[in-house]
């Protein structure tokens, strides 16, 4: 039990800190790319790509959410 205590946590808290900024930003960028890639098919007409981008951005936007609490 007392080498149990005496072990090194895995991530140090200043890296967990930092990658709870890094992740919500992650989601934030990919969903803000995909709604821009929506943009740019229904543009050139793919609506149905354009739609998939769409739900997409939801589902990431979503997650974004989740992750920043």
């Amino acid at each position: 039990m007392a080498d149990l205590q005496s072990r090194k946590p895995l991530l140090n808290p200043e890296r967990r800190r930092r990658g709870i900024y890094i992740l919500p930003n992650l989601f934030t960028t990919a969903a803000l790319f995909a709604g821009f890639y929506a943009i740019v098919q229904a543009m050139n007409g793919l609506y149905e790509q354009a739609a998939v981008a769409i739900f997409i951005a939801v589902v990431l936007d979503g997650l974004d959410g989740r992750v920043a609490r």
